[in-house]
């Protein structure tokens, strides 16, 4: 129930859980935009790339592959 609660706020009103906003902000802020009504405030693919987001999954397979 808590999951349709919260995938229904992200749907309907657009609200991140605050547990979320707290622990991952700057991921919070990249899907507030993402979310946004307005094409024009969401940001390009280019510029998701260039975000801090959290490494890719090949990135992670590469750098630990790497130091073996």
């Amino acid at each position: 129930m808590e999951r349709h609660i919260i995938l229904s706020d992200l749907k309907q009103k657009r609200l991140l859980p605050d547990s979320w906003t707290e622990k991952f902000p700057k991921q919070s802020a990249i899907l507030q935009r993402l979310m946004s009504p307005s094409p024009a405030d969401r940001p390009s693919a280019t510029n998701l790339l260039h975000q801090d987001l959290p490494p890719r999954m090949e990135d992670e397979w590469l750098n630990g592959f790497n130091h073996d």
